[in-house]
């Protein structure tokens, strides 16, 4: 019998792929590197914390509007007025989601607390969503 083929390190087996793939057009290779700098990131030590950090930055930024050029808006008050102006929302999001999903209130003190009864309380809401006493 013939002898075995010689056997391909992996960076040769990646390079021998790539030769016989047709090239990519501009927007394939956009992607291709996002996806490469992306995997790379993640097997990075350090990348959570980086990203952690940018999202930090992200949110603790404040932002102009479009409506004013000179009113700012912070994430936290964008946060608020979107809640304001959809009133069913905080009964659904206290009242069913908060059961469904893991949530964590960090209050101004910086304590934090993931204690279901202690959000709804923290809000003035029962079990339901309803606020408590009725309103």
């Amino acid at each position: 019998p013939p002898p075995p083929p010689p056997l391909l390190k992996p960076h040769q087996q990646h390079q021998q792929q790539q030769q016989h793939q047709p090239p990519l057009n501009p927007s394939q290779q956009r992607i291709h590197q996002m996806l490469s700098t992306y995997t790379t990131n993640l097997k990075s030590n350090n990348y959570p914390s980086r990203l952690h950090s940018k999202l930090h930055m992200y949110q603790t930024k404040p932002r102009t509007t479009k409506e004013e050029k000179n009113n700012t808006i912070t994430p936290a008050a964008e946060l608020r007025h979107y809640y304001a102006i959809r009133p069913k929302l905080r009964k659904y999001t206290l009242g069913v989601e908060l059961d469904r999903m893991e949530y964590t209130l960090t209050l101004e003190n910086g304590s934090c607390t993931c204690d279901k009864d202690v959000i709804r309380s923290y809000f003035g809401v029962d079990e339901d969503g309803g606020m408590v006493g009725g309103g």
